[in-house]
């Protein structure tokens, strides 16, 4: 379970979505309520370390955003 503050349901939607292409996830979801911070539930494979698990799919979700980023600077030139 991890808690995450202050972000939106897009956030934490493409976060789990980039949890569930990751090596080792069984298993990602969401609950994000307005009394509570957002939690992200994740269900990992044995042998599989959670923080390498969460760096990859936080890597491919920056390059994903950055990608995205680029395209629209290009269509504002």
């Amino acid at each position: 379970e991890l808690t995450i503050e202050g972000q939106s349901h897009g956030f934490c939607n493409l976060l789990v979505k980039h949890l569930l292409h990751t090596e080792g996830v069984i298993s990602a979801a969401y609950k994000s309520t307005e009394l509570e911070p957002s939690k992200v539930f994740i269900q990992i494979r044995d042998n599989f370390d959670i923080k390498t698990i969460l760096q990859k799919s936080i890597g491919s979700f920056r390059e994903e955003v950055t990608s995205a980023q680029k395209l629209f600077e290009q269509l504002l030139r």
